[in-house]
């Protein structure tokens, strides 16, 4: 599985509206040595939503994200996901399939990158 930014969201910020059910989650999937993959691309989006101020009244501090970054990617079952030979027809067929545009783009991407990777993007 690949962990949406969302669910990473919710597990640094206590203020965020599902950061039990986000703690949770992560604590059941380090007990289980559940394989979990991250991408440099979702670190920088957390910090990148966490950091700023347009989402957040008192923002994260780049430290607090990048120790829990450090956290998840020291679970027994993490590892780096990348982008595979077959990531680019997926990405362009998901794109063209359901008009993908603007914002949406980033989402495809993602569902992009797990199937290529033959995962779940949770």
């Amino acid at each position: 599985m690949i962990l949406d930014v969302n669910v990473l969201v919710n597990a640094l910020r206590r203020d965020a509206l599902h950061h039990r059910q986000a703690t949770a989650y992560l604590a059941m999937v380090g007990a289980n040595a559940e394989v979990v993959g991250w991408h440099p691309g979702l670190h920088a989006a957390l910090l990148r939503v966490t950091t700023g101020p347009k989402f957040f009244d008192q923002p994260s501090t780049r430290q607090q994200c990048c120790e829990f970054l450090d956290t998840l990617t020291a679970l027994p079952g993490a590892i780096r996901v990348s982008e595979g030979s077959s990531f680019w027809p997926v990405f362009t067929n998901l794109l063209n399939k359901y008009n993908a545009v603007g914002p949406s783009i980033s989402d495809f991407y993602w569902a992009a990158l797990a199937i290529d990777n033959s995962a779940a993007l949770c």
